[in-house]
């Protein structure tokens, strides 16, 4: 829909603006260009109309012609591969080995670096470059801040904690002047849950949004494409041309180019807003919410910062999905306790409503209520807080007109809409829920939660969404203010949650054939006693699972760094791989500060090879399994010791140790253990002085506990715990080698041989490594 089409008041509906097709919309952002291709041959189809501006050459001149004209045939050559390769269709639409693509492009006679997406429409092949900006992050720049985000959510604790870390690695990341996280309720309005800005903006934390502001057609988007890019809200669209007119307009709804609904940009500007970056956050597959990212100027940002501000959103989405899933297992579980409780007391008694008078507290806690009322025929007990005995027995009458067997259960929390006579006492009954037990005998059970008078802080007033202009005529505007707007909420209770509605209705079917059916159905019923009370049994034994949800996250996560580290070997091996074929074929013909650069490179990749395979072991540690074994630990010394044989030399060092058992372990594990601490002690050593380093072993009760001293430079107590940290360093690389990760290997091959591990140090005093090793593990023959 057009921002400058007139409206009719008849026509100004919500569904006028959820019609417009934003994902075919003919045109795209200048900042790249879009091509369509043929699938077979590669002919450019379609074509943005700014490739003279960005690339130097006619559109006319492009038309019809192969993407060889502009590609250099190595790259041509890798796409035809990939695309001849890859099942592409709706559920995979990108080329994802070769995305994004680094092409070089002749422009004014020099050559211009491009990166370029491909991806799978049903016009055809689509193509989108944009050039390379000096901001882009090298892989160094970019595995750090990656690393250093995943690590501050993974110590989020609360779920608000993590909106406000995800939030301010995001703005740390890009540099935008706001950035939010906002989160949908039921009916698609916005709540901002978090935010990051420069100190002068004004706050929209806490405020409410309208649904309207992102229409259904919008929210589509953001659940197949989870990133959208504005650079500059103020650009000129840039129309699509065909070489040959077509009925299939081309769907760019994976599109990082797509332009956007003229609605959405006066949007933009009413909130004085240039620079926008959406990140969709999803939960259980369902969009969730989204990070917001807004800059009062345009603001370019390179393709490897949306990528690792993608990254985040994604991390964010799966903490959000495990930490919620962990929080409603405890909530069940607790409920689950409360319901057997209830179950066991209404079995042994005949009148259930003794039962629930004498468990006033759990009937209560079951739903979260303020008050309940238990119905039956013309008996009606009441509990907690609620209307009046006349009050319940008219509501009563009323449920019978609108519970039956078919819908068992009915819940709201605005019960004077449903019912205007709950209207006088909405102070004590402002929702309701309530459960049929047996028709014929008028029997309900109700749980009644008391008035919550809420003031909600809206962005602006939610209804101002047009204006009207010359005759009478209504133009669809987004709001032109965003100053805060509060409304009032009275007569409404907190909602039910899915889980308390859910066990209300088990409640009532667990109860219906105790009271008001045969006696035979009591045995059916105590049968059914004993499976909830197994049931009960085998919670319990789960709770320790659901306490363990965010570690089982963060074993996603380490299996996440496994296949990153894996797959980024290569890429690696062969950048070390030229570097050192560059040296050596033309050094010669380099001046002496090339060959130092060249130096610096092959270094790198050197210490990067080593990072990624320390990444790769402290992974395979999760991911291998254990095979536990008879281990001789003197002999497992004698080969660390061979293995480590240079480094002894190299420091003059001394490695000894005493009497060594037998023991059930991991070969290969306790192997590195040795070897990795062994290594510390000869590394960080004293300068002048040779290090010395002894293995000593006493047997305990249940372990045996090892020990691994030397006379190095010892450690302050402050970082007794950090040194087993992932990636904690206590000394900069120039002054001693190392990734980090070697301590934390330490500890998680302890801890899989069912031991910990600590260190007493002094400074300049040396340091000692104890360790214990299970006596009783088994081995896997």
């Amino acid at each position: 829909m057009s921002q400058d089409q007139p409206l009719h008041s008849s026509e100004i509906t919500l569904a006028n603006c959820a019609q417009e097709p934003i994902h075919i919309p003919g045109s795209i952002q200048p900042h790249g260009v879009l091509f369509v291709l043929d699938e077979k041959d590669f002919t450019i189809q379609q074509a943005s109309n700014n490739t003279l501006q960005v690339l130097g050459r006619e559109i006319n001149d492009l038309l019809g012609q192969s993407l060889g004209v502009l590609l250099s045939n190595e790259h041509l050559q890798l796409l035809r591969e990939e695309v001849a390769n890859a099942e592409l269709g709706k559920q995979n639409p990108f080329l994802r080995n070769i995305n994004p693509l680094k092409l070089t492009v002749t422009h004014d006679g020099k050559e211009a670096g491009f990166n370029g997406v491909v991806y799978k429409t049903e016009a055809g092949l689509v193509l989108e470059i944009e050039m390379l900006t000096e901001r882009g992050l090298s892989f160094t720049h970019f595995y750090d801040l990656s690393r250093k985000s995943l690590l501050a959510l993974q110590n989020a604790e609360e779920l608000e904690d993590l909106y406000e870390v995800a939030a301010r690695e995001v703005q740390k990341l890009t540099g935008y002047d706001r950035v939010m996280i906002y989160k949908f309720d039921s009916e698609w309005n916005g709540d901002v849950v978090a935010e990051e800005k420069v100190g002068e903006l004004e706050s929209y934390l806490g405020l409410h949004f309208p649904a309207t502001d992102i229409p259904a057609q919008a929210r589509a988007l953001y659940q197949v494409n989870w990133l959208r890019y504005i650079p500059d809200a103020t650009y000129e669209p840039v129309p699509l041309v065909a070489q040959e007119p077509s009925d299939t307009a081309v769907d760019l709804s994976y599109s990082m180019l797509r332009s956007v609904s003229p609605i959405h940009l006066e949007y933009l500007a009413n909130m004085g807003v240039q620079g926008t970056l959406t990140i969709s956050l999803m939960k259980d597959n369902k969009l969730w919410g989204l990070i917001a990212c807004h800059h009062r100027t345009p603001l370019k940002l390179p393709y490897q910062l949306r990528i690792a501000s993608e990254y985040i959103g994604q991390i964010l989405s799966l903490q959000l999905s495990l930490k919620q899933k962990s929080e409603n297992k405890m909530l069940d579980l607790e409920l689950r306790r409360v319901h057997s409780t209830l179950i066991e007391n209404i079995t042994r008694k005949k009148d259930y409503h003794e039962s629930f008078s004498q468990l006033q507290k759990e009937t209560l806690a079951l739903t979260d209520a303020t008050g309940a009322a238990i119905c039956h025929e013309d008996t009606i007990t009441l509990l907690g807080i609620t209307p009046s005995q006349k009050a319940v027995a008219d509501m009563c009458r009323w449920a019978m007109t609108h519970i039956d067997e078919q819908n068992s259960i009915f819940h709201t929390n605005h019960l004077q809409k449903e019912y205007p006579p709950a209207a006088d006492y909405v102070d004590v009954a402002a929702g309701l829920l309530a459960v049929l037990v047996a028709r014929p005998q008028r029997s309900y059970i109700f749980w009644f939660r008391r008035e919550v008078i809420q003031e909600v802080r809206w962005g602006g007033e939610p209804g101002k969404f047009y204006t009207e202009e010359k005759e009478g005529a209504l133009r669809l505007h987004p709001r032109k203010s965003f100053n805060t707007w509060k409304q009032r909420v009275e007569g409404t209770s907190l909602a039910w949650e899915k889980e308390h509605v859910d066990i209300a209705h088990e409640l009532r079917n667990a109860i219906k054939d105790i009271f008001v059916f045969k006696a035979e159905e009591y045995r059916k019923q105590k049968d059914k006693l004993e499976k909830l009370n197994k049931k009960l049994n085998d919670e319990v034994r789960m709770r320790k699972r659901a306490q363990a949800d965010l570690e089982r996250s963060n074993a996603e996560l380490e299996r996440f760094a496994y296949v990153a580290s894996h797959d980024l070997k290569e890429p690696l091996r062969a950048a070390s791989n030229f570097s050192s074929l560059l040296k050596k074929r033309y050094a010669d013909q380099l001046d002496e500060r090339a060959q130092k650069y060249i130096r610096f490179i092959v270094d790198g990749t050197n210490r990067m090879q080593v990072l990624i395979d320390d990444i790769l072991t402290f992974s395979r540690l999760e991911r291998k399994g254990n095979h536990f074994e008879a281990v001789d630990v003197g002999r497992l010394l004698d080969e660390a010791k061979e293995n480590l044989r240079a480094v002894i030399g190299k420091s003059q060092g001394t490695v000894t140790f005493g009497a060594m058992p037998r023991l059930v372990g991991d070969k290969g594990q306790l192997s590195q253990l040795f070897q990795n601490l062994i290594g510390n002690g000869l590394k960080y050593h004293r300068e002048g002085v040779p290090p010395v380093l002894y293995i000593s072993c006493q047997e305990q009760e249940n372990a045996w506990q090892f020990c691994v001293s030397d006379n190095g430079i010892g450690i302050e107590k402050e970082f007794f715990d950090r040194i087993f940290v992932v990636f904690q360093r206590l000394h900069g690389s120039r002054e001693y080698e190392g990734t980090g990760i070697g301590l934390a290997i330490c500890q998680r091959v302890v801890e899989i041989h069912q031991g910990k591990i600590w260190v007493e140090s002094e400074v300049n005093q040396g340091s000692a490594f104890y360790f214990t090793i299970d006596k009783n593990l088994n081995t896997n023959e």
